[in-house]
């Protein structure tokens, strides 16, 4: 069974893209503490590369700013990237349901029925290739 559960930060700005069939696509990266460092030092982290897709990928545009704690759910994928000089092998997390671990921020309700009810496409919006 391929399930992964993973909490960290949120490291740089989150990219979200639109498919030509107008799916929301959503690449970030995660920071994720190895374990806990003794005293007085800097934790060790794993920068963990995450794709998401619809309404989780819209979601997290919207509350998934740099350093917001995150827990995420879903499936590790690997990839053997064609082009010479880069790593043997490439691990994705694909996320199927991801969560806010900070404090409800004050305008909470507008961005749940953004998330329940989002606006039709905009035109000009970035699509993927």
């Amino acid at each position: 069974m391929n399930r992964v559960v993973l909490c960290g930060q949120i490291a740089g700005k989150p990219h979200l893209v639109y498919t030509p069939c107008d799916l929301p696509v959503l690449t970030f990266r995660l920071h994720v503490p190895r374990e806990m460092p003794p005293r007085g030092r800097k934790p060790e982290m794993d920068e963990i590369p995450c794709l998401a897709f619809g309404p989780v990928a819209v979601g997290l545009a919207v509350w998934g700013e740099p350093g917001v704690r995150t827990v995420l759910e879903g499936r590790l994928r690997t990839e053997a990237p064609a082009e010479a000089g880069r790593p043997a092998l490439v691990l994705q997390v694909l996320v199927d349901y991801a969560y806010c671990a900070e404090p409800e921020p004050a305008d909470f309700p507008l961005l749940l029925r953004l998330l329940l009810d989002p606006p039709p496409p905009a035109p000009g919006r970035e699509r993927a290739a």
